[in-house]
């Protein structure tokens, strides 16, 4: 299992950017302190797919839909 991180920035003009990523993502982890981001949620997960289905939980929207490789779904998405 990996850990995943979401992060926000809060502009001045009210819009948010979030960066979504493995907590052992160095280059995002310049990249969101360059920015000044905070560190909103945290989660573990099997993979990509894994973690980006419990976001999308997690942020209210609907069912995350993984890429499909030839109409098909990645193996590790076979694991659900």
């Amino acid at each position: 299992m990996r850990c995943w991180e979401l992060w926000e920035v809060h502009h001045p003009d009210g819009a948010i950017t979030e960066t979504f990523c493995p907590e052992d993502d160095q280059q995002a982890h310049r990249e969101v302190e360059q920015d000044g981001a905070q560190l909103v949620w945290t989660v573990e997960a099997r993979g990509m797919n894994d973690a980006m289905r419990q976001m999308y939980e997690y942020k209210g929207w609907a069912e995350y839909q993984p890429p499909l490789r030839d109409g098909t779904p990645y193996p590790q998405d076979e694991e659900r």
